[in-house]
């Protein structure tokens, strides 16, 4: 009985493991690593956020 649901619960997490991987949910964070990848290279400085400033209030 223990086994079964052991490999049960290590099915579901793979196959869930596998729909996160292909909806690709932090394609943002790959961006902003790509950014500062493409910064480092060049060997200039970051600056990944060009839209908010300092001085904008946090909403």
């Amino acid at each position: 009985m223990q086994k079964s649901k052991e490999s049960r619960i290590a099915i579901l997490a793979k196959s869930s493991f596998v729909r996160l991987s292909n909806a690709r949910p932090l394609y943002a964070l790959d961006k902003i690593q790509a950014e500062i990848v493409r910064k480092i290279i060049n060997n200039s400085p970051l600056k990944i956020f060009d839209d908010v400033s300092a001085s904008d209030p946090i909403s």
